[in-house]
C-alpha cells in the first residue's frame, strides 16, 4: 500500500503501521545485488547494489521494499 501521511500501513490490515525491519538501526538497509549470466549458463555477481528499506506488518508478515534515499537520488538524476 503507498505511504499515507508519512505512515506505511498494511495492505491487509490498513489500520495498522507496519515497522522497517531495520535492527533498530537507521543506519541500516538492505540490498540486492546486481547479477549477470556469464557464459549465458550461470550467475555472475556484479559489484553493485540497490539498497532497499524493508517494511513488514507485525499480524501477518505482508512487507514492502521502497528504495533508500541515496538510492532515490540516483534514479531521480538519470536521464
Amino acid at each position: 500500500m503507498p505511504r499515507n501521511n508519512e505512515k506505511t500501513c498494511c495492505l491487509n490490515h490498513p489500520d495498522l503501521e507496519m515497522v522497517v525491519l531495520n535492527e533498530k538501526n537507521t543506519d541500516t538497509f538492505h540490498a540486492i545485488r546486481l547479477a549477470t549470466w556469464e557464459y549465458g549458463k550461470r550467475v555472475k555477481m556484479e559489484n553493485k547494489s540497490t539498497g532497499f528499506e524493508v517494511y513488514a506488518c507485525p499480524e501477518c508478515g505482508y512487507s514492502e521494499f521502497y528504495l533508500t534515499p541515496s538510492e532515490l537520488k540516483i534514479i531521480r538524476k538519470a536521464p
